[in-house]
């Protein structure tokens, strides 16, 4: 892992797979932040409205009920989507950043919980200010979840792609047969791993036949490391495997 910039990380996988991310700075966190806190607000507005009806149970029930209810909202709204959308809230797309695994290993289910209970603490005294002086003071931008939990938060600024309409269509993608398998890999894999694949296959030409095999020897055990595929995937060449997938994660976009 080094740095190429204050802002710029190079990751480096369990598998010698390198790539760059940009960090995402405290006040880009901040405006996606703004942004889910409105809608946190704007649920609670209307779940307040249902739980109206519990404070026939008494005030001591109702209040405790609405404290329960936002908790829940409040901290179940991140946990929720950053599992759903791989490490991101209606904040962090629209501002163009994700959470993710620290050490580049897939972002996993612990570490999403982990890093939003921690929440309750980096927003004391008062919106965010220990989370906020903690992020500042760090060269990573981690506020206090971050830490605990391994994770980063980086830009996913939408950039062209690959230009894979160049490769040869697809007769057939056993991965078709595996809906849930083709749901996780676009759900999982991140959008830097995914142009690294494409990139391999445009350019796979231009390497040596001992290059080729080699590279994508690697990128195969990088994907089998981090999802676990039927034996009838895996009964191909590494670079078939690979199409595979690259046809899986671009398949619905328009240009392919």
């Amino acid at each position: 892992m080094s740095f190429h910039d204050p802002h710029r990380l190079t990751l480096t996988t369990e598998d010698s797979v390198s790539f760059s991310v940009q960090l995402a700075s405290p006040l880009l966190r901040a405006f996606a932040l703004g942004i889910d806190i409105m809608v946190i607000l704007g649920t609670l507005s209307l779940v307040r409205i249902l739980l109206i009806l519990f404070k026939l149970l008494g005030p001591d029930a109702y209040i405790a009920i609405n404290v329960l209810v936002t908790f829940v909202v409040s901290i179940g709204y991140f946990m929720l989507l950053e599992w759903i959308w791989s490490g991101q809230t209606i904040g962090k797309r629209i501002m163009g950043i994700r959470v993710m695994d620290a050490s580049a290993r897939r972002l996993s289910s612990s570490q999403i919980v982990i890093r939003n209970l921690f929440r309750s603490l980096d927003m004391l005294p008062y919106f965010y200010f220990v989370g906020g002086c903690v992020s500042m003071c760090s060269k990573r931008f981690q506020r206090l979840g971050d830490h605990v939990a391994d994770t980063l938060v980086v830009r996913t600024r939408r950039r062209p792609h690959p230009e894979i309409r160049n490769l040869p269509p697809m007769k057939f993608n056993s991965l078709k047969k595996y809906p849930r398998l083709e749901a996780s890999l676009r759900r999982e894999l991140g959008p830097q791993e995914a142009e690294l694949l494409a990139r391999a296959l445009l350019r796979r030409d231009e390497l040596s036949p001992e290059a080729r095999l080699d590279v994508f020897h690697q990128l195969a055990s990088h994907l089998q490391s981090q999802f676990k595929f039927p034996p009838e995937i895996l009964a191909t060449s590494d670079e078939i495997f690979i199409r595979n997938c690259v046809d899986t994660l671009y398949r619905n976009l328009k240009e392919f």
